[in-house]
């Protein structure tokens, strides 16, 4: 089964802002794609897969539990560390169960380090 690579965003969030004292905020990564343009009867879902980024991505672990359904178009990666910087990239599941090839690979996807913990930050 082959399906055309799908294009992959990200985007960079501080979930919480820091208050006064308060503990370090954790980041997400936000992934937004099209959908494939197989047809939709031929698309069972799709996993999405993250790498730690040195100077190239590593090995990829796929980070969804289950597929996400075949009209999911966004996903959301809590598990990221300050400081830390990552690749991602997506499969299509096909309905006869066969998996594609990674989608378009991000690289280098850099988390900023936590910010202070005396005032208020937010990094969008």
């Amino acid at each position: 089964m082959k399906h055309l690579p799908i294009a992959l965003t990200v985007i960079i969030l501080l979930v919480a802002t820091m208050l006064a004292q308060g503990p370090p905020a954790p980041y997400s990564v936000n992934l937004t794609w099209t959908l494939s343009s197989s047809p939709a009867s031929t698309i069972a879902g799709y996993n999405v897969y993250r790498a730690t980024y040195t100077t190239s991505c590593g090995a990829f672990s796929k980070i969804t539990s289950t597929p996400l359904g075949n009209t999911v178009t966004a996903f959301n990666d809590p598990s990221v560390q300050a400081g830390s910087a990552y690749c991602y990239a997506e499969t299509a599941l096909g309905t006869d169960g066969a998996e594609s090839g990674f989608g378009n690979v991000v690289q280098d996807v850099q988390i900023p380090p936590a910010p202070p913990t005396n005032g208020t930050a937010q990094v969008t």
